[in-house]
This record gives structure tokens, C-alpha cells and sequence, in this order.
């Protein structure tokens, strides 16, 4: 039975290596282990909602003049909500029945015939 060590070697597995497929395979079977696969696509897409915010949160913190409140404190969080980012881009695909590869591919070929100005 799969469960939370199948997912942990899978991941201590994964590097530059690792395809869209694959990732997209380990979010299929991470939503099934976890409970998640009764999720809708409203659902996956309010969640990658809120990790976009935290994302652009991190960003405000770490690349622009804004000020902060020193009293929340500072934790440089970038990189892991943009992994949090494309997990639930994944997840939303999971929900829709969409290949990444094939809907980037075939969006590129498109943008390919445009005129950008």
C-alpha cells in the first residue's frame, strides 16, 4: 500500500532530472495517500489562489521598497511557496484531466503565429 514513505523516497528521488509527467504522476498518487482526491477543480484552484497570495507576499517582502511590520518577523520563504505555487498547479491539472505538457505545447504553437509589440 502507498503511503507517506512511498511519497518521501520519491521525493528524495526527484532532481533536474525529473519530468512534468512524473511530478504530475506524484501529485496523483500524493492526493490519493493524503485524502485530497475528492477535491473539485474550484476547490484546487481557490487553494492555488491562496498560495499565489503567499507567494506575491514573499516577493513584496524579499524584492520591492515596501515596508514591513519587523514585529511579524522576516522568514525568506520564496522558494517554497513557489514549490507550494506548482504543487497546486498540478493538482488543479489532477482535477481537470489536463496533461501540463500537451497544454503548454499546444498554447506555445499559438503564441508562436502571434505578432508581439
Amino acid at each position: 500500500m502507498k503511503d507517506n514513505d512511498y511519497l518521501r523516497t520519491l521525493a528524495e528521488k526527484m532532481d533536474h532530472t525529473t519530468t512534468v509527467a512524473q511530478l504530475q504522476q506524484y501529485v496523483d498518487d500524493m492526493v490519493n495517500i493524503r485524502g485530497f482526491a475528492d477535491e473539485t477543480p474550484q476547490d484546487a484552484l481557490l487553494l492555488l489562489t491562496e498560495e499565489l497570495g503567499e507567494l506575491a507576499k514573499e516577493v513584496r517582502k524579499s524584492h520591492t521598497r515596501i515596508k514591513n511590520d519587523p514585529a511579524k518577523g522576516h522568514t525568506d520563504n520564496l522558494k517554497g511557496e513557489l514549490g507550494d505555487v506548482f504543487m497546486m498547479l498540478l493538482a488543479l491539472r489532477r482535477t481537470l484531466n489536463i496533461d501540463l505538457v500537451d497544454a503548454f505545447k499546444e498554447k506555445e504553437l499559438i503564441n508562436c503565429d502571434r505578432k508581439w509589440e
